[in-house]
């Protein structure tokens, strides 16, 4: 009988551990499920595992089991930030935070570092203060949030993040198929294309 180590109770375990450590990186990123998605994934998506990966201190490379595990655990995470409160278009995990007008603000369920909206306090409630590009951000330690528009994975600006974040051809510079490119380093042009 031949011993699979890689599904041991230590392994395991230690699976467990490391896909909880790989979550909560991915949070204090400000991270979306999505994001990371190991299941028809992008280039942009694995850059993105690799620095949630070396953020919590892992040296080896997660596998895909793993980033699963931790996937699930960063759903469950953002899950209970936002109380169950889903986006109606992709239905992850959003915050509604109204703004000074009354109009509600759906942002990510983690603070992010490029976050422009800011839930402070104001008469008592909790209101969303969108930042401009002029504005000053509060402090650093103020935790700022991202519109959920800049992450959702079926609004209206989720085609052209896809475009962008895809690897391009090097002949023409238009979008390569990203699962080709994901699956093979070795395409780098369009069949019809070539390099010169």
């Amino acid at each position: 009988m031949t011993i699979d180590f890689a599904h041991t109770t230590t392994a395991r375990k230690n699976r467990e551990a490391k896909a909880h450590r790989l979550a909560l990186a991915a949070s204090r990123q400000g991270y979306t499920v999505h994001e990371l998605a190991v299941i028809d994934s992008t280039h942009a998506n694995e850059r993105r595992r690799e620095q949630a990966r070396k953020a919590a201190g892992i040296k080896s490379r997660a596998s895909d089991e793993t980033w699963t595990l931790a996937l699930e655990h960063l759903a469950a995470m953002a899950f209970e930030a936002t109380s169950g409160v889903t986006c109606s278009q992709c239905h992850a995990p959003v915050r509604r935070v109204p703004t000074m007008g009354g109009a509600l603000v759906e942002v990510d369920p983690f603070a992010h570092p490029h976050g422009t909206v800011w839930p402070r306090q104001h008469n008592g409630r909790v209101v969303a203060v969108v930042l401009a590009g002029h504005d000053t951000p509060p402090g650093e330690d103020t935790p700022l949030f991202r519109q959920h528009t800049k992450s959702c994975a079926h609004g209206l600006k989720a085609l052209e993040r896809t475009w962008k974040e895809a690897p391009k051809c090097r002949a023409c510079g238009e979008a390569l198929d990203a699962v080709l490119a994901y699956r093979s380093t070795e395409y780098h042009t369009h069949p019809c294309c070539y390099e010169e």
